[in-house]
């Protein structure tokens, strides 16, 4: 990106307020947990949840600010990037794709997580994915844009881990509707 690119990019496009944005996020998982009685597997599901409800609008200002999307699930990778730089105003540390036996699959890797930054969990929580919220959120843009996946954080800085990943797998290519709903 030129010089003209990077100006523009830091006026024009609307970053999150990082204080607000933690404070919400810790205090919604807080409530996650409570309302499942520290049950951390269902509330790992239900933090991905708050992701997957987040991702409509998410996409829908991306698209209205960039207008650039996936056509493939191989573009995913530069694409979420993409997208995780306009709202963090930063690009993730690492991003890998891999296609092997095991299928296409995308892995995220942020050393400086903006959602997980000075958090850290008790002994008891080690196995939170505190940053799940990313996954539910990819998951579901990967579902608007016409695929089916599944995805996790695999680690997260919170727990002790030197960085937050997340994956995210391709299942198949949702076949494109010809059905009109009004």
């Amino acid at each position: 990106m030129g010089i003209k690119g990077r100006i523009a990019w830091r006026f024009m496009a609307e970053k999150a307020n990082l204080t607000l944005l933690q404070a919400l996020d810790g205090a919604i998982i807080e409530l996650i947990l409570k309302v499942n009685n520290g049950d951390i597997p269902k509330s790992n599901e239900d933090i991905m949840q708050v992701g997957r409800s987040m991702a409509p609008k998410l996409l829908a200002k991306f698209h209205d600010s960039v207008a650039k999307h996936a056509a493939s699930f191989k573009e995913f990778k530069d694409t979420l990037n993409l997208a995780y730089k306009y709202n963090f105003g930063k690009e993730f540390t690492k991003v890998t794709y891999i296609n092997d036996e095991g299928g296409e699959r995308i892995l995220y890797e942020d050393k400086e997580c903006p959602l997980c930054r000075e958090v850290t969990l008790s002994p008891e929580y080690k196995d939170l994915k505190y940053c799940n919220t990313i996954a539910g959120v990819f998951l579901e843009v990967l579902t608007l844009r016409g695929f089916e996946g599944i995805g996790r954080e695999i680690q997260c800085k919170a727990a002790g881990a030197e960085s937050c990943i997340t994956e995210i797998r391709c299942i198949r290519e949702l076949p494109v509707s010809t059905e009109h709903t009004a």
